[in-house]
């Protein structure tokens, strides 16, 4: 089973809602591993700063300045996403994953990395998509 997870992210479309500590330190992972990444933020300073200049993240003692696309609104034009990493705020989740529904392929994964469970929570609300928790360290 090694690499087989690996194998198949090179070629998937994924979005990084909220690119604030917790998604910023998972859009550079990301980014770092040569993947393609689109952030998602709903402050439109951030958004703008981030596409603008880049992400910098400070990782065991080494800093980055990770550059991809972050927009407030998505375009219609998007292309859908086959993988989201939700890490926003709890009480924002439902309005985001609400918002992304248009841009997500009908067998996308949604990984929470919020507090309280809220996996379980989205899971009841789009039974028909595929959620799991994620934890940071």
């Amino acid at each position: 089973m090694t690499g087989q997870i690996e194998d198949q992210l090179p070629g998937l479309r994924i979005a990084v809602a909220g690119v604030g500590g917790v998604g910023g330190v998972c859009a550079t992972g990301l980014v770092k591993a040569g993947y393609s990444v689109t952030g998602i933020s709903a402050n439109t300073s951030i958004a703008s700063a981030v596409s603008d200049n880049g992400l910098r993240t400070d990782i065991e003692g080494e800093s980055f300045i990770t550059q991809f696309p972050v927009f407030a609104t998505l375009p219609r034009e998007t292309q859908k996403f086959q993988m989201v990493f939700l890490a926003m705020p709890p009480n924002h989740m439902q309005a985001a994953v609400q918002d992304l529904m248009p841009f997500l392929t009908d067998d996308a994964v949604l990984v929470c990395f919020q507090n309280g469970l809220a996996e379980e929570r989205l899971s009841k609300l789009y039974p028909d998509l595929k959620i799991v928790g994620g934890i940071v360290s």
